[in-house]
């Protein structure tokens, strides 16, 4: 079965989420800088309603990204063992 990468990162995604650890962490901090520019600039295009709701699409998206990266190291360690073996096998 040959999952695309956004398949994989929603079923990961929701095994990480479904584990039993806490689902609540709090957080305090305040954003200086280039941070809270992009914040605020969010905020003023409409495309986020706060600065929590800034910060938590922010950790998905990093978050996804993070997995497509394990995802093609993975696939790069996996092509390399194939490889290997195709090596050893002739």
């Amino acid at each position: 079965m040959d999952l695309d990468g956004s398949v994989l990162c929603c079923i990961i995604r929701c095994i990480v989420l479904n584990l039993e650890k806490p689902e609540k962490v709090y957080l305090k901090c305040t954003p200086k800088g280039d941070p809270a520019l992009i914040i605020l600039e969010l905020k003023e295009r409409g495309i986020v309603g706060s600065v929590r709701e800034a910060v938590v699409q922010g950790l998905f998206a990093f978050y996804e990204k993070i997995l497509e990266r394990d995802l093609r190291r993975a696939q790069v360690a996996s092509a390399r063992r194939i490889a290997e073996e195709a090596r050893l096998d002739r």
